[in-house]
């Protein structure tokens, strides 16, 4: 079986253009893939090359950092014209990892979940169970990237009428390609994810870190419900993850200043595991990745930020991200950490009205972050003055982490007027908030091969 596994990802990993078709409608033979044991069903989902992959198209279309103007032109066509949020992102190429790579670890879960049914779950039922959800976990993990790109912001208003992603629930690929609608995106990702709650072996993250605790499940609950906009219940769930596993790193002492890889895998915020895998934002080497942080952004950070130092290293005088809780520098942190609780759980109380909780839950983890000698706790007079900072070090904290492009989106949708810029030789561009653009077109090829309809842009 491992064999088999690794056959086939070589052949998705090497094929020519012409043989790399939307993974919707071109899998293999599913008598190839049907697990035998427990055990297989673990190789497939482990599988780092594939199963720990996350989207870079969201990354490219926010505003944490820009290019300049003579590497922009050294990144593919498809890179460039997300950049710059341009109407036709693919122009006629067939670059579309951002809707393969995710509807490939769909199509592994679904093959896991099948053959669970054929596998005895009286011999290993604590496995039985955890296999069973770490592949509804990862399958909706998958769900949510597409949906982050490919439909519109949530929106409960309308949200049964708007368009969301194909729901590939079965491996079969003669299976009709449909799009959900926006309401039962979001609802399958919800429903994937409590029952894997449910099933899930261990309470807090293991010595695996791309499967699943209980913890970081309620995380990834925490994160969707964010991105919909609906605060009591990502309040709820980041809460419920903190009460499993709420542990910080406290950079006074726990981090080297200076490493440019201060981070490891293994380490008290990293609840889940997942990466961007691009070579645009490497830092090993000076000419590897020109990923530069916006000059304002980064010089919010003040002096005593111990972030500023730990975070970023400096390519003459422009910052430029350092590795993260993946443990590399040549790729982005996207899973799923502890500090990132913090700030949804703060970010919930202050929209709930609950001043005083909001700041000393965001004071729990500035005191990690900000020099010894130079802590002061952040003071709010209310709700609307805590919610402010909340975002500001939200922003601060989660820079280059997957998670600026959904944040942009959803607070856009309640009127924030965030409009993300590009400066490139000698023009000025600007994303409006209201833009059609914050959706991403699907790319031409599954439009052609599946029928679905296309995104507006």
């Amino acid at each position: 079986m491992k064999n088999k596994i690794t056959l086939f990802l070589i052949c998705l990993l090497f094929a020519s253009p012409a043989c790399r078709k939307s993974l919707l409608n071109e899998m293999p033979d599913n008598n190839v893939f049907i697990p035998s044991t427990l055990d297989d069903c673990y190789n497939l989902l482990d599988n780092e090359t594939i199963m720990d992959r996350s989207c870079g198209l969201g990354e490219l279309s926010a505003d944490d950092y820009y290019f300049s103007d003579s590497y922009l032109p050294l990144r593919s066509i498809l890179e460039r014209n997300t950049y710059l949020w341009e109407r036709d992102i693919y122009a006629g190429t067939q670059d579309i990892y951002d809707w393969n790579t995710p509807y490939q670890q769909v199509f592994y879960c679904n093959v896991v979940l099948e053959a669970l049914a054929h596998l005895s779950i009286t011999d290993r039922p604590a496995d039985y169970n955890n296999v069973k959800a770490v592949a509804l976990f990862k399958r909706s993990f998958a769900f949510f990237n597409v949906a982050q790109l490919f439909a519109p912001p949530f929106n409960s208003g309308n949200a049964s009428q708007n368009s969301g992603i194909p729901l590939k629930l079965s491996s079969d690929i003669h299976e009709a390609i449909t799009r959900a609608s926006l309401s039962q995106t979001y609802q399958q990702i919800t429903t994937d994810l409590k029952q894997a709650a449910s099933l899930v072996a261990t309470a807090t993250p293991g010595t695996i870190r791309n499967r699943p605790s209980k913890a970081s499940v309620y995380a990834m609950l925490s994160r969707v419900y964010l991105s919909m906009g609906s605060y009591p219940q990502a309040g709820l769930y980041a809460d419920s993850s903190l009460q499993l596993h709420d542990s910080l790193i406290n950079y006074n002492i726990d981090i080297s200043h200076s490493s440019s890889m201060p981070f490891r895998v293994i380490n008290p915020e990293n609840m889940y595991n997942a990466r961007i895998p691009s070579l645009q934002y490497q830092c090993i080497q000076p000419l590897a990745g020109m990923a530069f942080i916006d000059s304002l952004v980064y010089r919010s950070y003040s002096n005593a930020d111990l972030r500023k130092y730990i975070f970023f290293n400096l390519f003459q005088t422009y910052p430029r991200r350092k590795g993260f809780y993946d443990g590399s520098n040549v790729t982005l942190y996207t899973g799923l950490a502890v500090d990132e609780m913090y700030l949804n759980r703060a970010e919930c109380l202050a929209r709930e009205g609950n001043t005083q909780a909001a700041i000393t839950w965001l004071n729990k983890l500035m005191i990690n972050r900000i020099a010894d000698s130079a802590f002061t706790p952040l003071k709010a007079d209310n709700a609307l003055a805590a919610l402010r900072l909340i975002l500001e070090e939200r922003r601060k904290e989660l820079i280059m982490r997957g998670l600026r492009w959904s944040d942009i989106r959803r607070l856009n949708s309640e009127g924030y007027n965030i409009q993300p810029k590009r400066f490139t030789n000698n023009q000025l561009i600007i994303l409006p908030p209201r833009s059609k653009l914050y959706t991403l077109p699907i790319p031409d090829e599954v439009i052609q091969r599946s029928g679905i309809t296309q995104n507006e842009r």
